[in-house]
This record gives C-alpha cells, sequence and structure tokens, in this order.
C-alpha cells in the first residue's frame, strides 16, 4: 500500500518515517491493550515460557517439529519480498499493456492505477488466505505437511507467473505469491499453539520468524536477478525501462 503511494509521488523518506512513528505506537497499545498475563487467568505451569537457555536444553521436544513450518516460511517469504518489488521495477512506463508486452496501443492501462489493482490482488490474498487457514483443522502430521505443501506451491507458482512479465498475469501472481504467505502463516500459528510444548512458543516462534525473514532478505536482495530474469534480451515499449 506504501509503494502505491511512493509511485503517485510521495517521497520514499516519508515510508520510513512513517515506520519509525508507528512502532512506538504499536508498543504503546500493546502495552495498554495487550491480554492479562497467563498467570493470572490459568495456572502458571502450563502457560510459563522457559528460558533460552532451558528451551535449547531441551530442543528434542520442539526443533524436529519446527523444521518443515520454518522451511516453508523461508520460502513464501522469500517469492514475498521479491515478487512484489520486482514487478514496481518492471511495469516502470507511462502506461501498462495488460496482455502483450510487446503493444503500445493495445489494452493499456494507467501505471499508478495498475499498481493499485496490484496491491489490492496482494491484500486479498493475504488477508483472505489467513482467514481461510483457519477453517481447517490441521491436528494430524500429514495435514500439515499437506497444508504447507499447498502454501509453498501458491508462492512457486506466483512466481513463476511473475516471471513471465505479462501484466495481468502479474496480478495473479501477487495474488498467490500473499495468499501461500498467509496461508503459511495461518497454518503455522495454529501448529505451534496447538502441537509444539506451550512452554517453548516464544522461542518456536522466534526462530520460525528467524529463518523465516533469512529468505525474505534474500527474495528482496534478488530483486534485480528476477527483473533481469523478466527483461533481459527483451525490448518492449512500455516495461522494463532503463529509467521511469
Amino acid at each position: 500500500v506504501m509503494m502505491t503511494f511512493v509511485s503517485v509521488g510521495l517521497p520514499v523518506s516519508a515510508v520510513f518515517w512513517y515506520v519509525f512513528a508507528s512502532i512506538p505506537i504499536g508498543a504503546l497499545v500493546f502495552g495498554f491493550r495487550a491480554p492479562v498475563d497467563a498467570q493470572h487467568t490459568a495456572k502458571k505451569s502450563e502457560f510459563e515460557q522457559v528460558t533460552f537457555r532451558e528451551s535449547m536444553l531441551d530442543w528434542r521436544s520442539w526443533t524436529l517439529k519446527l523444521i518443515p513450518l520454518a522451511l516453508a516460511n523461508c520460502i513464501s517469504h522469500f517469492v514475498m519480498e521479491n515478487v512484489g518489488p520486482a514487478a514496481f521495477d518492471t511495469f516502470n512506463g507511462p502506461q501498462v499493456a495488460l496482455f502483450d508486452p510487446r503493444s503500445a496501443d493495445s489494452h493499456l492501462m494507467n501505471t499508478d492505477r495498475y499498481l493499485v489493482v496490484l496491491n489490492i490482488f496482494l491484500l486479498v490474498g493475504d488477508i483472505g488466505s489467513r482467514r481461510l487457514a483457519y477453517c481447517f483443522k490441521f491436528d494430524t502430521s500429514r495435514a500439515i505437511v499437506l497444508a504447507l505443501g499447498f502454501a509453498v506451491s501458491l508462492s512457486v507458482l506466483g512466481f513463476l507467473l511473475a516471471s513471465l512479465g505479462i501484466a495481468s498475469l502479474t496480478w495473479i501472481a501477487v495474488f498467490c505469491a500473499f495468499a501461500g504467505s498467509g496461508f503459511n502463516y495461518g497454518v503455522a500459528s495454529k501448529y505451534i499453539d496447538g502441537l509444539i510444548p506451550k512452554r517453548h512458543n516464544l522461542i518456536a516462534y522466534s526462530m520460525w520468524m528467524f529463518v523465516g525473514y533469512a529468505g525474505a532478505i534474500a527474495g528482496s536482495a534478488t530483486v534485480g536477478v528476477t527483473r533481469r530474469w523478466i527483461c533481459e534480451g527483451q525490448s518492449y515499449p512500455l516495461e522494463c525501462l532503463s529509467h521511469r
């Protein structure tokens, strides 16, 4: 959403100031509105989080269960942080040819409006898939593996569609990429809450996100590689331009 504002003239620095201002506000909201500590509403022995050292000493009870979740999270974050920015860098002319990148006068759309629609697909894919994940139980190992496979398949499909460089398909690509990520989030949160010992919840979530963001860093660092994959050797009138 913020990149849509950037595309219509918002300074990039404003995005960083927005993040800078939002963090303390979020911390205050959490501090005043977070649920009461679990020890006041349930047995402390059931919900109390152990220390990092204790979790590492008891690694067999949670790390092996976390491996498939972490790998799926790494893949989905890679695609999520790669496909979106690559689309912004690819469709960088004043207009976008929706169906044929070689066309300069057929089925055109203003680039800013195109990016707004792209972000709507992104939003619906992400939010909708998270809610969808909570419609299923995922209470067996087989169900978890199938669900993670579905999430990763969506992410990979999104990446492959984006690599074609066709604007209309990139809407679907972004939807799939972020739907895969959102579904992965929903499955992982249910799994960690339900099947990993509760005393290790904090470190399990932390390690899951740590591995996932390794994928995100790799994805954002290779946006240029993906753009070259889409654009190299091609001469399009409205996309893959050297400058906007």
